[in-house]
């Protein structure tokens, strides 16, 4: 992969280097010899439009990453009709039009370009912010996901471990749990930090009720624990239930 993008990158180079040639030995060969005083401006502004176009080009892959395909391949679209713009537009104008025509006509189209980039990069920002989004609430209800499971086969292998009655009482108290946890928000869509905070307390006591299922394992006190874990699953049920309430204020 890693030579793969080193080769890629060395004929981006090539590429650009051999437009700059092209671009330079047209401009030196003809126009350097008319109109001298629209020259300099227009040698200036064929420069920076070469200096996008080195930017967006040796970057394209870097900012695809960061702020997706669309945003990225339209601001290189951009950037290239903004070269052809300003090439165009020096050879049709450049023997008759005055300096200060110029550096203006340049800078406006300067200007549209600047603005339409930076409508793309805030669009592509928000895409990014978007996605990262995305991945944080997938991870996090994974993690819950995988804990729920967990904590049920745990609850299953107590059969045999504790009364019948006890037994069905932990099923119950899980099994209510487990409902109003689908019937909520997923974890990580909220950024709110009473929310996240909630999010966390929810997770710890799941860990520790997982923890006190380990223990029915040990014949003393079984009685007890199974009533700690039957509180603490009610317990974590109310937890979730003041959850959705922080998210609706």
């Amino acid at each position: 992969m890693g030579q793969t993008d080193s080769t890629l990158r060395t004929v981006k180079l090539i590429a650009l280097l051999i437009l700059d040639i092209i671009t330079y030995s047209f401009v030196f060969s003809i126009w350097a010899l008319v109109n001298l005083r629209v020259f300099p401006w227009a040698l200036a502004a064929i420069t920076l439009s070469l200096v996008f176009l080195h930017i967006v080009v040796l970057q394209f892959g870097q900012y695809e990453k960061r702020y997706g395909d669309a945003a990225v391949k339209s601001a290189a679209a951009v950037t290239i009709l903004f070269y052809l713009f300003v090439m165009v537009f020096t050879g049709i104008t450049y023997i008759t039009i005055s300096p200060k025509a110029y550096i203006v006509s340049i800078l406006i189209a300067t200007l549209v370009y600047i603005s339409t980039i930076a409508g793309l990069y805030l669009s592509g920002t928000k895409k990014a912010a978007d996605v990262e989004a995305q991945q944080v609430e997938r991870s996090k209800s994974l993690d819950i996901t995988l804990q729920m499971m967990e904590l049920e086969r745990g609850l299953k292998g107590t059969s045999g471990l504790v009364e019948d009655t006890a037994h069905q009482a932990m099923l119950e108290a899980f099994s209510s749990l487990n409902e109003r946890l689908k019937a909520s928000t997923p974890f990580g869509r909220s950024a709110k930090n009473a929310v996240l905070n909630m999010e966390d307390q929810i997770r710890d006591k799941l860990s520790r009720i997982s923890e006190d299922v380990g223990l029915l394992t040990e014949a003393e006190e079984r009685e007890k624990t199974t009533k700690t874990i039957v509180n603490s699953l009610k317990e974590t049920k109310d937890l979730i239930m003041q959850r959705e309430k922080l998210m609706l204020h």
